[in-house]
């Protein structure tokens, strides 16, 4: 009776089989039936590689460019039988995707706790979008109030406080993993009770009070603070913003104001 050895069987599957891969470093998940001592393996249109131990994970570096590529591994066992060609597939994708839009608002003030910010899609030729993810602040650049995955969605809707000054921007992700630079941020919008109020009405409200002011010539710039009126000098205010003079600011300039 002549007794054969069954041919080596046995598969790959490239960084436990995802669709994806942001980096040519990969890790190989690999398995082979009873027997198999060595293995061989290549990156799609090169030939094998030497013949070395059987190991169930193998690091990897895939072939250079973006697009669909194949590892192929071979086994053979101790006596010498060599197997098929096993391969697995994934699509490199090292490019960051565009950053989305910048976000907007509602406008500079708004009297609703419910406040939405709102972006213009990103882009990805490779994998294609996957999700956004958003910081919102108190500060431009912030995160304090929102820093987390949003899902593929091109806005997000926060409950805020009255008094308060909200400020958002985004960044793509890929489905490699891959993240876009910052989008740009947010001009701000301030969430008052008081919102579209003349100055005289809103030195006449008990403080503390939030109020939103809209398009007031400033009247007079001191080191840090400055004043406003109503463009028929009927009545003015003064202003002592938090973190100092903003930039670009000269008398008879229309400018939005709200806080407390």
């Amino acid at each position: 009776i002549n007794l054969v050895a069954p041919i080596p069987t046995g598969s790959v599957s490239i960084n436990s089989g995802a669709q994806y891969a942001a980096s040519r470093d990969v890790v190989l998940t690999i398995s082979a039936s009873a027997g198999v001592s060595q293995m061989r393996l290549t990156n799609s249109g090169s030939p094998f590689g030497a013949w070395e131990a059987y190991a169930t994970t193998r690091t990897w570096v895939l072939s250079t460019g973006n697009g669909a590529k194949t590892v192929y591994v071979q086994f053979k066992d101790g006596a010498g039988n060599i197997s098929s060609n096993y391969g697995d597939s994934i699509v490199l994708d090292t490019q960051p995707p565009t950053s989305p839009g910048a976000p907007t608002d509602s406008g500079a003030f708004t009297g609703s706790t419910s406040v939405a910010f709102s972006w213009s899609a990103g882009s990805d030729s490779g994998s294609g979008i996957n999700s956004y993810i958003c910081q919102i602040g108190s500060t431009p650049g912030g995160s304090n109030i929102l820093d987390g995955n949003v899902g593929n969605n091109l806005s997000k809707t926060i409950t805020c406080s009255y008094g308060s000054h909200y400020f958002c921007r985004v960044r793509s992700q890929d489905n490699a993993g891959n993240v876009s630079d910052w989008s740009a941020g947010s001009d701000g919008i301030t969430v008052g009770e008081h919102v579209g109020i003349g100055i005289g009405p809103a030195k006449g409200l008990s403080q503390p009070a939030s109020v939103g002011l809209s398009s007031k010539p400033v009247s007079a710039i001191f080191s840090d603070r400055f004043y406003i009126q109503e463009p028929d000098r009927s009545a003015g205010i003064m202003v002592k913003p938090v973190g100092g003079l903003p930039a670009g600011l000269v008398v008879g300039k229309l400018v939005d104001v709200g806080g407390v």
